[in-house]
Order: C-alpha cells, then sequence, then structure tokens
C-alpha cells in the first residue's frame, strides 16, 4: 500500500477467511476466522517513494481448526488517521501441507481421581442451585401472596402461572377499569392475571417473546393462544419508550390477514407486555434457507423438492446485520464495518419454531415457482395495506415476515414503524443493506424507501434466503448504488419479476411503483422463477 508519511495513529485492517469452493468466482461460502486491527508501528521506509514495509504476527484463534491445502482469502486495507480507508487489496493464501491440527487428548489419558473429583463437584454444585431455586421460588410466591413484590422486579417468569402473577384478582381488574375511567389507559389494556406465559419462541437485543394463553381478552371468549413480548429485566428508560412507542403505533395498524395482530397490552404497570397473535412456524428468511438446505438437487419436467419439517435439519437462527448511521457524516465508521453485529432494535426478534403436540398436521417446506410468488404477493399485499394507513415500516425484510401453519405470510416488527414520510433525527442501529439510497444519505424514510427494501425481500426469496452484497462493504455500499449498481439477477428468477425489483431500486424515489401498483403486477400468474433451467450443480449466492 502507498502512502505519504507514517504515523503512529494509522492502522492495518486484515479479515481473513476460509473460502468453501475455491472453483467458484467468489470462493463459496466464506468461513470468518479472524479479523483485527493492527497499529502501524516500526516501520521500515523502502527506497521506493511513498512505499513501507512491516512484519505483522496473525495470530489464530485456538477454536479455528485450519485445514491443510485449504484456501484462506485475505483481505487488508490502511486506514488513515482520519479515519479513511485506503485502497482494499486481496489475496488468497493456501495452508500448507505440514500444517497439522493438535490432535484431541484421548480421555484416557484422564486420571481417574481428577475425574472422579470433578463430578463431584458437579453434582455439589447441581445440588445447590436447585436448593436456591427452590427458595427463591417460595419466597417470590410469598410475595405476590402478601401484596409486597418489589417494583424493581419488572420481567415475568417463563411458565409462571395465573396464580403466581396476581396479587388479587379482583382489585387488579378493578385497577385496569379504574385507569379506563381515568383516561390513563385505553381498550387495549389487559390485566396481567389474564396471562398464562409458556415457553420462549423469540428473543431480541431488549426483549423475548414468549407462547401463552390469554384468558378472555377483549372480544376473545375462552382461551386464546398468544405471543407475548416482554423487556429483558432491568431495561433502560429509552428502551421503555422505544417499547410502549411500538405499542402504541400497533394500536393504529388496523387488522390485516398479511400483518400480526395486536391483540393487547399491559401498560399501567410492570412489567410491560405486548400481547400479539401467535404464528408457529417462524419467519420466512429461515422457511427459505430451509428449503435451499434441502434442495440442492432439483426435480425434473416441473416437479418440486419438498420435505416435511420432520426430515428437516436444525436451522441456524438468522443474525440480523443492522448498523448504526450518524447524522454529522455521510460515510460509515470502520468500526461499525468489523463489528457488523451492533445492538438492535427493541422490535427485533430471532424466532424459532414451537411444536405443537396437539397439533398432527405436516408442514413441508417446498421449492416451488408457485409458492414463492405467492409469497412476494401476500407481503406486497400486507405492504399495501400499510401504504394506505400511511405507515412507514422502515425494517421490512424476510426475517421480520413470519409465517404460520397454512402458510400465510404476516409482516411483524413495527418497532421502528412511523407514521408517513419520517426524517430520523437519533443516531440508531438501522439495517443498511435493505435500506434506500434516500434512506442512508438523507435520513429520509417513506412508503417509497419501503418500495426499496421490498425489492430486497424479492431478492432474498429469488436466492432462498441469500445475504445481500456479500461481495461489497459497508462503507462501499453507497457509492457503490450512486453509481447505478445494483444486486445481480438471481439465475432462477425470471426476467419479469427481476424489472420489478429494478423498479423498486430506482434511485428517484418519486419513480419507484407504489405497493398498490406492485401488488396489480405480481397478480398475474407469471412464473416468479424458473427452476427447470437450473443445472443440477447449481451454487445458490452466499448467506
Amino acid at each position: 500500500h502507498e502512502a505519504i508519511d507514517t504515523n503512529n495513529h494509522w492502522k492495518l485492517y486484515l479479515i481473513i477467511s476460509e473460502q468453501t469452493n475455491p472453483s467458484l468466482s467468489w470462493g463459496g461460502r466464506l468461513l470468518p476466522i479472524t479479523e483485527h486491527l493492527y497499529p502501524i508501528r516500526n516501520v521500515t521506509q523502502l527506497n521506493t517513494k511513498g512505499t513501507m514495509k512491516g512484519v505483522f504476527k496473525i495470530r489464530i484463534p485456538k477454536e479455528k481448526q485450519l485445514v491443510a491445502n485449504a484456501v484462506l482469502k485475505i483481505r487488508s486495507y490502511i486506514i488513515d488517521d482520519l479515519q479513511c480507508g485506503g485502497p482494499e487489496h486481496f489475496s488468497n493464501v493456501t495452508v500448507p501441507d505440514f500444517f497439522k491440527v493438535d490432535e484431541n487428548i484421548d480421555a484416557a489419558d484422564f486420571d481417574l481421581g481428577i475425574a472422579l473429583i470433578i463430578l463431584s463437584a458437579l453434582f455439589l454444585c447441581i445440588v445447590v442451585l436447585a436448593l436456591t431455586f427452590c427458595c427463591w421460588r417460595r419466597n417470590k410466591i410469598a410475595k405476590f401472596h402478601n401484596g409486597v413484590l418489589p417494583k424493581e422486579e419488572h420481567c415475568l417468569a417463563p411458565f409462571s402461572t395465573m396464580v403466581e402473577m396476581e396479587d388479587n384478582i379482583n382489585y387488579v381488574d378493578k385497577y385496569v377499569e379504574e385507569a379506563q375511567a381515568k383516561g390513563l389507559a385505553d381498550v387495549f389494556e389487559i390485566p396481567h392475571t389474564a396471562i398464562q406465559i409458556g415457553p420462549e419462541i423469540g428473543e431480541g437485543a431488549f426483549g423475548r417473546v414468549y407462547k401463552a394463553v390469554a384468558v378472555n381478552i377483549r372480544r376473545m371468549r375462552g382461551s386464546t393462544v398468544v405471543a407475548v413480548k416482554q423487556l429483558k429485566k432491568n431495561p433502560t428508560s429509552d428502551e421503555v419508550g422505544e417499547f410502549l412507542s411500538e405499542i402504541e403505533m400497533l394500536k393504529g395498524v388496523g387488522t390485516h390477514h398479511n400483518i400480526v395482530s395486536f391483540f393487547g397490552c399491559c401498560t399501567i404497570r410492570p412489567p410491560y407486555l405486548m400481547i400479539m397473535e401467535f404464528v408457529g412456524r417462524g419467519d420466512l428468511l429461515t422457511y427459505l434457507r430451509t428449503v435451499r438446505q434441502g434442495s440442492t438437487k432439483f426435480k425434473p419436467n416441473g416437479n418440486v423438492a419438498s420435505y416435511t419439517n420432520r426430515e428437516t435439519a436444525e436451522q441456524p437462527k438468522p443474525k440480523v446485520k443492522y448498523i448504526e448511521l450518524k447524522l454529522s457524516t455521510q460515510s460509515v465508521d470502520s468500526e461499525y464495518e468489523t463489528e457488523r453485529q451492533p445492538k438492535t432494535s427493541v422490535a427485533e426478534t430471532t424466532y424459532t419454531i414451537v411444536e405443537d403436540e396437539d397439533y398432527n398436521e405436516t408442514f413441508e417446506y417446498i421449492l416451488d415457482h408457485k409458492e414463492l410468488h405467492n409469497f412476494a404477493l401476500q407481503i406486497a399485499n400486507g405492504m399495501r395495506f400499510l401504504e394506505e394507513q400511511e405507515i412507514t415500516h422502515r425494517d421490512l425484510a424476510a426475517r421480520n415476515v413470519l409465517i404460520d401453519d397454512r402458510k400465510t405470510l404476516k409482516i411483524s416488527d413495527f418497532g421502528l414503524s412511523r407514521h408517513g414520510i419520517y426524517t430520523n433525527t437519533k443516531t440508531r442501529k438501522l439495517p443498511l443493506r435493505w435500506l434506500s439510497i434516500e434512506a442512508i444519505r438523507d435520513n429520509i424514510y417513506s412508503n417509497k424507501s419501503d418500495v426499496w427494501a421490498y425489492g430486497v425481500v424479492l431478492w432474498e426469496i429469488g436466492t432462498l434466503g441469500a445475504s445481500p452484497y456479500p461481495t461489497i462493504s459497508n462503507h462501499e455500499l453507497i457509492p457503490f448504488l450512486l453509481s447505478g449498481k445494483r444486486l445481480e439477477k438471481p439465475e432462477i428468477c425470471t426476467d419479469q419479476v427481476y424489472a420489478i425489483m429494478m423498479q423498486c431500486w430506482d434511485e428517484s424515489a418519486e419513480n419507484r411503483p407504489t405497493f398498490e401498483e406492485l401488488y396489480k403486477a405480481l397478480s398475474p400468474s407469471a412464473a416468479y422463477v424458473d427452476i427447470n433451467s437450473l443445472s443440477d450443480d447449481y451454487v445458490f449466492p452466499p448467506i
């Protein structure tokens, strides 16, 4: 790398990844090995003007086991004292043949006496923990019955019963009625006694989601299976404010079969709860990646590859890549590029699938062009409804679309949503690779920025859950988009659908279609993808 001057504040940024398939142009899916910033010190000035040379020792983490002849991809560039990145350099290095992974220590080498001591210590710890938990549970139940539960205990324990949650049933219900009469609560307010918490089904940065049973809430008589979202213990005032803002937003969304329904809330006193429709098959991104895993070879003659949930390997939870956009600069700081999983929104939740023992119908993961087309149509229909309500979602992505047993898609996670055109005035974490140009550059959000995100969702569907811009770093994204470049056409997507994507990614927000127009354009039964056009050795873009 060329340099005009050597400065102790300069750093060298190295990212080392292992290529899973070196025969492909992008090397296949890259497995991260290590990444680090190295301060530039004690460099040797060479005779060639503007160049320097130095030696850096690279330590590979112990948990990363390298294999002989594996191909490592090394990406590097210089960051100066102004935090500006220099030109990037890519190189491939092959692990030498003489490299050997340290052999695991044979279990027989352990001394029998040490093993007995370890087992005894573990047994003792289990006994102590069990006794501690029993004492804690007994004291907490006693506090509930005596009406002296401290105000700091704002979180519900999973699997808690109605009896544990109540101080006095009549008093709590009357308390809600009095608050509604004074205008301190509305018809959405639900007493804690009406909620019975079950297993955890999702977790975000600041909150958790539980499967629960609600009794006699609003106009629904009897017991109803719901999803309950609550903050984690000891939330900050900002987290509580954002959580309550999401509740207020959901109250005005209305009811639509492609939008997750809002049933009610508990906001008069902690723990604050958000009661939502239960959607039991996880998110669309996980579904697409499950289909990808089971469809490595396509069926000929228009048949589809499918398999049931019992044949599915467990999928890892998708990690959300959020980045902080600062109002004082048009560029993205390099520190957020290296750490691409900062604190996310209260709304952002990763869901797991909870099997219902009483539900015997199988759930198929199927690669079918009609189904993918229907998914795209359902999301456009839900966003068309939000567009009519003048609500800007701001976080539309496959990970935020849930799927139920009948494969009805439901848009969720309204923590970043706002009414009308919205200018962001706060420094907060946002999903960079789903944002439009004006959202990244000017912090302006509208239904047209949601249309841009919808185009990325269409691309996610067409690639069965690939990550957008896999070869573009965060700080390179806005110059990439401003130069007129866009995500490449997925090979299984038809030209008609890719043309719709390109309309969604028009640089001018005014030129992008509305969701009403998108819904009409997708309504004809034109093929979303052409599965039979692919060869058996086709490899999807990396996840």
